[in-house]
């Protein structure tokens, strides 16, 4: 299986979720009904077509990059709790089946 990153690099993976199960993964199973912590997390990974409100209070600046990605063959929506922007976009649409990398700088993941 290949997949393709939003930046334009393609990795080849043995299985649909092989990327994920290397680092601590949050996987989003239903519709969250708060804004989610994804502090203690490298990824997110949505098993569903959710709107996934991230909780940017407890990120920072330093935080890692994050790994987002849309499984199970549906997309998924984010945004952020302040109002900010992930790649450009108040509502992030993550297609079925991508994985995508994002930094926080403290008020948007660019």
């Amino acid at each position: 299986m290949s997949i393709n990153f939003s930046r334009g690099a393609t990795v080849n993976l043995p299985g649909d979720s092989a990327i994920l199960d290397n680092a601590p993964t949050l996987r989003v199973l239903r519709q969250p009904s708060s804004p989610v912590d994804i502090s203690a997390y490298w990824a997110v990974a949505s098993i569903g077509a959710f709107s996934i409100v991230i909780d940017t209070s407890t990120l920072s600046a330093s935080s890692n990059a994050k790994v987002f990605a849309a499984l199970g063959g549906v997309g998924c929506t984010l945004s952020l709790s302040n109002g900010g922007t992930i790649g450009g976009a108040t509502s992030y649409v993550l297609k079925a089946g991508q994985i995508t990398t994002f930094q926080f700088d403290g008020t948007n993941f660019v």
